[in-house]
């Protein structure tokens, strides 16, 4: 558990180091939807235990301090990007769900150079998704609760552009 503050607010991220002797990797910042928070990924970043992993409790989440004022997603994707900063993380993969998702889009926006590349879990529409990403998505859909087979579908959409 570690927490950072920003303008005078405490906000908690989990870093989970790659394991030991694997290759380096982008490393995936987790972004959860409203009501949720960091633990939301608990189970799947386990899974994937090859790269590092930062998974943020958004302002107003979790064990982050609540939002007094000024709840804005230009302050959230501020607060994502103090946090990525003070880890010395230069290039990544974002991964949002549901309004992060919206978070993460916003923040690829507006630091292009540091996201490589996106995941978005119940996030955007496919209607101008590239054909590739519609058929993961149309898979994933078709997992239907098993937990094994939208893991090997999602690692596959690792591979759309992610190193």
């Amino acid at each position: 558990m570690t927490m950072i503050n920003i303008q005078g607010d405490d906000l908690h991220f989990d870093d989970y180091a790659p394991t030991v002797g694997t290759a380096p990797q982008l490393p995936m910042v987790w972004l959860h939807g409203f009501s949720f928070n960091a633990t939301l990924y608990k189970s799947a970043i386990g899974l994937m235990s090859d790269r590092r992993h930062i998974a943020i409790d958004m302002r107003g989440h979790g064990r982050s301090a609540m939002a007094d004022t000024d709840m804005t997603f230009e302050r959230i994707v501020n607060d994502i990007h103090a946090i990525v900063s003070e880890l010395g993380i230069d290039r990544l993969v974002v991964v949002g769900h549901s309004i992060g998702n919206a978070v993460g889009m916003r923040f690829a926006a507006a630091y292009p150079d540091l996201v490589s590349s996106g995941i978005a879990i119940a996030g955007v529409p496919s209607i101008g998704m590239p054909a590739a990403a519609r058929a993961g998505l149309a898979s994933i859909q078709d997992t239907a609760g098993d937990f094994d087979a939208f893991l090997a579908i999602f690692r596959g959409c690792l591979m759309w552009g992610v190193s």
